[in-house]
């Protein structure tokens, strides 16, 4: 591959990268502003469960799981991956191997942590994943509230 070529590939693959992720952004933002308007207008959110299934989340989570097994090139690499953790707020001194030796996106994300980092806690309950509880309650009527106030059955 000429130099120019490899120029050419690495720029557009960068700026792929860089509109998808806008793209990603764009919806869902604008995802959570048509539910609170919904919301606002109406006294149930049935229209906003609505809306927020006509949205082309399975189109979205399948081109961005094609997206992550794209074999990036290495120059490239650092700054994709540095651009993903600070987005999605990894802690880069948990990562047993430098940036550029991540030949994908899901070798970078499924990638695994230095020993000792995390220990498995004691308890009698432990979850194999980070994440934060959202919301907890009591169930109301059979249904339950789980995204952003929307309320399902």
């Amino acid at each position: 591959m000429s130099r120019s070529s490899y120029a050419f590939w690495s720029f557009l693959t960068f700026y792929f990268f860089q509109t998808v992720y806008l793209v990603f952004y764009v919806l869902r933002s604008s995802k959570y502003f048509l539910m609170k308007i919904v919301c606002l207008q109406t006294s149930s959110c049935k229209i906003t469960v609505l809306v927020y299934k006509s949205l082309p989340f399975r189109w979205m989570s399948r081109s961005f799981g094609k997206l992550t097994e794209v074999h990036l090139p290495t120059t490239l690499r650092y700054y994709i991956y540095s651009l993903y953790a600070f987005k999605t707020g990894v802690n880069k001194n948990e990562i047993p191997l430098e940036l550029h030796d991540y030949e994908t996106l899901m070798e970078f994300f499924t990638r695994a942590l230095k020993p000792g980092v995390r220990p498995i806690a004691s308890c009698d309950i432990v979850s194999p994943a980070d994440g934060t509880m959202c919301h907890c309650g009591m169930v109301d009527n059979f249904e339950i509230e789980q995204v952003k106030n929307v309320r399902y059955s």
